[in-house]
């Protein structure tokens, strides 16, 4: 197995032990055996083990990468997870992150400042992993087990087990959900908030966040979206709504009456792929990273359309304001390319997707992406790993 990253690298997120951007693919050494997981936050990474040892390395001036301390990293170091439990998911957000365990328990670390870390009793900035089990006593907290958990800038989303989701942190945007007062929504919620469907929604499977909006797909193939609206990511025009309150159904027309299999969300921008493989995107394009044409001038579409690619996807991650994209083993770039992103050796953005030729001769198996940093696993060393 071997690791590759690229991109922004000012706190030492890309794991090789310096501070300095990488333009192109650079293969990462020293790293713990066999990772299964790579996730970025805003200027640091998480990965996982085969062993379900969670590593952290990068930015750490609010403790996101839960070691006890606030210095910054740039190697991949162990982090106590509990008892050292094995942990089977991560996630981070712009200053903050959050790990589920093998026992489905969730944990979180970093700043607190929006009470991102879903209890108000924590100090704003809190060094180790903390089990929100441990803390919470209440109804909704009792007992409960989590299957998937996501990030935004200072929000998060998680899915439990039996397909209810919770929202908590920065909720001004309407991003958490929660029901507003005086239609006034408050600054921060500071402890999950069950979020309510409308009647007939499928169940929860799987939750994804931006900047300041959440998303959630079920099983039915439905994608809802609520919160930021500012560049159409709840597919209403920003000309008449600026934020969504409470879960949209994206109307499946949209997505040419197709169900909806996987959807990612990048800062600003979404993509979804259906069932039959074809993509859409929607939300902010400036960048190029819609993937489709676009009018001079025009920030954003709200309104989903197919990317223009033609080979056929079987993974793809969005990071701040672009996305890779996983074809027959190959990797493509597509948006925003300050810091080299889209390792195309320069910073000019790539608005049509486009092949990663820095990694032609590799055989890659999994990508990842940060907000301003990615990784790629290539297998051709896997067998002797």
């Amino acid at each position: 197995m071997t690791i590759w990253s690229w991109g922004a690298n000012s706190y030492g997120q890309l794991a090789n032990g310096n501070c300095e951007d990488q333009l192109l693919p650079c293969q990462v050494t020293n790293v713990p055996d066999n990772i299964q997981c790579i996730h970025g936050g805003g200027g640091h990474t998480l990965t996982i083990a085969g062993t379900g040892q969670l590593y952290s390395c990068g930015s750490n001036n609010k403790g996101q990468l839960g070691l006890n301390s606030t210095e910054d990293v740039s190697v991949l170091t162990p982090v106590i997870v509990g008892n050292n439990d094995p942990v089977t998911m991560t996630t981070g957000g712009w200053d903050f992150s959050l790990a589920i365990s093998a026992t489905s328990d969730l944990y979180s670390w970093g700043s607190n400042a929006f009470g991102q870390l879903g209890d108000v009793s924590l100090p704003n900035k809190c060094l180790t992993a903390v089990k929100l089990l441990l803390i919470f006593q209440t109804k909704i907290w009792e007992g409960e087990k989590f299957a998937q958990v996501a990030a935004g800038l200072r929000h998060v989303i998680a899915l439990t087990v039996n397909g209810d989701v919770y929202c908590w942190g920065h909720s001004k945007k309407g991003q958490c959900a929660v029901i507003a007062v005086n239609d006034k929504l408050p600054l921060k919620t500071t402890s999950p908030n069950k979020v309510v469907f409308p009647a007939g929604t499928g169940k929860v499977v799987s939750v994804c966040v931006g900047s300041y909006h959440s998303v959630a797909l079920t099983d039915k193939g439905q994608v809802y979206v609520w919160g930021c609206n500012k560049y159409g990511q709840c597919t209403q025009s920003p000309d008449v709504i600026l934020q969504v309150n409470t879960p949209y159904m994206v109307n499946q027309e949209m997505f040419k009456n197709q169900k909806v299999v996987e959807v990612k969300s990048g800062w600003t921008h979404l993509i979804a792929q259906t069932e039959s493989g074809d993509l859409f995107s929607w939300g902010r394009t400036d960048y190029g990273q819609l993937g489709r044409s676009r009018s001079e001038g025009i920030m954003y579409s709200h309104i989903p359309g197919q990317i223009d690619i033609q080979v056929t996807v079987s993974s793809f991650t969005c990071g701040s304001e672009h996305t890779l994209f996983l074809a027959e083993n190959k990797v493509y770039a597509l948006g925003w390319n300050e810091h080299g992103l889209c390792a195309t050796g320069d910073e000019v953005n790539v608005k049509t997707v486009t092949k990663v030729s820095a990694l032609e001769s590799q055989s890659v198996i999994y990508i990842a992406c940060g907000g301003g940093h990615c990784f790629a696993i290539s297998k051709e060393e896997l067998t002797r790993s």
